[in-house]
C-alpha cells in the first residue's frame, strides 16, 4: 500500500561478510564489558561471549551496567543469562577457541545495499544543492525532495545562528520540492522559523522513533502529511527509480540518516549520528555527507563541574575525535565525494559572547584531504553539485543573500519579559508523568546566569511527583544533605529562554545545546534517561496546553 506515494518493498538488502578477531585473554575483565563486536562476560576463567546485534530489528546492543540495551525499540538483555526481559527469546553464546592466549572467533558482518533500480537514460541527471547547514535538495526530472530545512531565525532558543549566506530563492525551491525528510527534532534540523514558510499541505518522511519525536513536533506546528519509515526497511517514491531508506543512530538518541539511490548514483548521510546503523554501513557510494565541525553541545562550556582550562582540553579533544570519527567513517563507506555539512552556525546573540569565544569548531578547509581517492566538497567553492549518474560533470556557485537577522531583535520580540508562573511551571511537572531517582533544583536566571528568587526542587522519584519553590537555597548545603540513593540535577536557566520552551513544548535539549543553562550534577553523570524523556517523549502535542494556561 502506498501513502504519498512511497511503497514499502521489503528489508534493506544486505550482504554477509565474514570477519576474523581475536580478543586477549589477560585484557578481558571479570564481570561485564564490551568490545566494537562482542560482550564478554568473565567469572574467573570462565568467558561467556554475545554478539552486540539485538534479535528484534538488528540493532546494536549497548552495555549498560550487568544488561545490553537496543536504542531502537528499548529491547533489554540479560547479559547474566542472555535472556531478553522484553520477550521470550534467548541469545545463544558465540562459539570460540583459545589459542595462544587470545580468544577467537569468526563474526558475520552485514553490509547494506539498496537496489539501484536505473532511470531512463536521458533521465540520469540529478543536481544536490546546499541551501544551509544540513538542509540539501536534491532534483531530477522524476522527483526533488530536501532534507533537514534550517535556514533562517535561530536554533535553540537563539542559541544557534546560520553562519552562511542565504541561498537567495530558497522559499520558493524548498515549496516546490515533492516532499522534505527531517532526521531528528532538533531545531537545527526540524526548525519552526523555516517550517513557518513551508506550505501546510508538504509531504514530510520521518523515521519512525518510538518516542514519535519527530512526529510531535510537526503536528503541533500544523503539518500532517507525515510517512514514517520503519527502520530496517526501503521504500520507493511513486513509479520513479528513487529507493531510499532510514537508517537508526546507534546510540540511545533520536537521530537518524538517509541513505537513496538513483540509478548509478547513491547518497549516505549520517547527520549528527552516533554510530550510524551501528556501524553497518553501505560501501562504494557517490556521497556521503556528516556533520563535522563539533561545538554543538552544551558540553563542557556550560557545566560548573569542570574548570576552564579542562573545558579548553576537552574541546580540543572532542575535535580531534570527530576528525578521526570522519576519518573511519569516510574508510568504511568508500565514497567518491565526502560533503562535510551540518556544522555551520554561530553564537551571535551578544549574550553569549563567552561561548562564541571559546567554542572553538572544526572549519571545513580541514577536512580537504581526509583519504586518498575521496574528493571534498567544500561549499566555500562550490554549493551546487551536477551528476549524470554517478558521475560529477559540473559544478557552480548559487546566488545568495547576507544574513541580516538581528539577534537581539528576535530576543527582544520574543523572550522579552517572558515569564511562566509558578501554576504553570508546577502543571508542567506534575503532568510529565516522569519517575526516576532524580531530584531537580531549577534555578530561574538573568541573562548572566544570576539568580533570581524563583528556584524549584522537582523531585520524581516519588509515585507523584513533587515540585515546590525554595526560599533562602542553598547549593553546597543540598548536596550536602543528599540521599546516597538519588542523583541532583542542578540547573540554572535563563528565565526567558526557559519559559519560551514551556510556552512552546520544546524539547529540554534545546537550552542544553542552546548554552541556554549553567549544569552541575552529583555525582557527576550525564542524567540521560530525564533528556531523554523531556526533549523525545514530553513535547508538542503530548504537553496539552491546558497545562500552560493560567488558573
Amino acid at each position: 500500500m502506498k501513502k504519498f506515494g512511497f511503497e514499502v518493498m521489503g528489508r534493506l538488502p544486505t550482504e554477509i561478510q565474514k570477519q576474523e578477531i581475536g580478543i586477549s585473554i589477560a585484557g578481558i575483565e571479570q564481570g561485564y564489558s564490551q568490545t566494537e563486536h562482542v560482550f564478554l562476560v568473565r567469572d574467573e576463567d570462565q568467558i561467556t561471549v554475545y554478539d552486540r546485534k539485538c534479535d528484534h530489528n538488528g540493532g546494536k546492543l549497548c552495555l549498560s551496567a550487568d544488561h545490553a540495551v537496543c536504542p531502537f525499540h528499548g529491547w533489554r538483555l540479560a547479559l547474566s543469562s542472555g535472556e531478553y526481559q522484553n520477550v521470550h527469546i534467548k541469545k545463544e553464546p558465540l562459539d570460540y577457541v583459545v589459542e595462544d592466549g587470545e580468544l577467537r572467533l569468526t563474526l558475520s558482518k552485514e553490509i547494506p545495499s539498496l537496489p539501484q533500480t536505473s532511470p531512463p537514460p536521458d533521465e540520469q541527471k540529478l543536481t544536490v544543492e546546499f541551501i544551509e547547514h544540513a538542509c540539501l535538495i536534491f532534483r531530477s526530472s522524476q522527483f526533488s525532495f530536501a532534507t533537514d530545512p534550517w535556514v533562517v531565525g535561530p536554533a535553540f532558543v537563539s542559541g544557534w545562528w546560520v553562519a552562511n549566506a542565504t541561498a537567495s530563492d530558497w522559499e520558493k525551491s524548498l515549496n516546490q520540492v515533492d516532499f522534505i525528510y527531517i532526521s531528528h527534532n532538533h531545531p537545527d534540523h526540524l526548525n519552526v522559523n523555516t517550517l513557518s514558510k513551508v506550505r501546510k499541505d508538504m509531504v514530510f518522511i520521518v523515521p519512525a522513533f518510538q518516542s514519535e519525536s519527530v512526529r510531535a513536533l510537526l503536528n503541533s506546528y500544523g503539518f500532517y502529511n507525515l510517512v514514517e519509515f520503519q527502520f530496517g526497511q526501503y521504500y520507493r517514491y511513486k513509479e520513479t527509480s528513487l529507493n531510499i531508506s532510514i537508517l537508526k543512530s546507534g546510540d540511545f538518541r533520536d537521530d537518524s540518516g538517509i541513505y537513496f539511490t538513483y540509478g548509478d548514483f547513491s547518497f549516505l548521510s549520517a547527520v549528527d549520528s552516533n554510530d550510524l546503523n551501528g556501524g553497518r554501513l553501505p560501501v562504494d557510494i557517490t556521497m556521503l555527507a556528516t556533520s563535522f565541525a563539533g561545538g554543538a553541545s552544551g558540553f563542557p562550556l556550560c557545566f560548573d563541574t569542570v574548570s576552564e582550562q579542562n573545558k579548553k582540553k576537552m574541546l580540543s579533544r572532542n575535535r580531534e575525535a570527530l576528525k578521526a570519527t570522519v576519518r573511519s567513517t569516510i574508510e568504511k563507506v568508500m565514497p567518491a565525494f565526502y560533503l562535510p555539512y551540518a556544522g555551520f552556525f554561530v553564537e551571535r546573540a551578544e549574550r553569549d559572547a563567552y561561548v562564541r569565544e571559546h567554542n572553538i569548531k572544526n572549519n571545513v578547509n580541514d577536512f580537504s584531504q581526509m583519504c586518498e581517492g575521496v574528493e571534498t566538497l567544500n561549499i566555500n567553492d562550490s554549493d551546487r553539485w551536477h551528476f549524470n549518474s554517478n558521475q560529477l560533470t559540473s559544478k557552480d556557485l548559487m546566488p545568495r543573500s547576507p544574513n541580516q537577522e538581528s539577534p537581539e531583535q528576535w530576543i527582544e520580540s520574543n523572550l522579552k519579559n517572558l515569564a511562566v508562573s509558578d501554576a504553570q511551571l508546577e502543571r508542567y511537572f506534575l503532568n510529565s508523568d516522569y519517575k526516576d531517582k532524580l531530584i531537580l533544583f531549577l534555578g530561574l536566571t538573568k541573562s548572566d546566569f544570576s539568580l533570581t528568587p524563583r528556584v524549584f526542587k522537582v523531585d520524581f522519584s516519588s509515585a507523584q511527583v513533587n515540585c515546590e519553590q525554595l526560599k533562602n537555597f542553598n547549593w553546597q548545603a543540598e548536596k550536602e544533605k543528599r540521599n546516597e540513593g538519588l542523583r541532583y540535577l542542578y540547573l540554572r536557566v535563563r528565565e526567558d529562554a526557559f519559559s519560551y520552551l514551556l510556552l512552546n513544548a520544546l524539547p529540554w535539549e534545546d537550552i542544553s545545546i542552546g548554552f541556554q543553562c549553567r549544569v552541575d550534577r552529583v555525582p557527576d553523570g550525564y542524567n540521560s534517561t530525564f533528556w531523554h524523556y523531556f526533549t523525545n517523549y514530553y513535547i508538542g502535542e503530548k504537553v496539552p496546553s491546558l497545562l500552560l494556561e493560567d488558573a
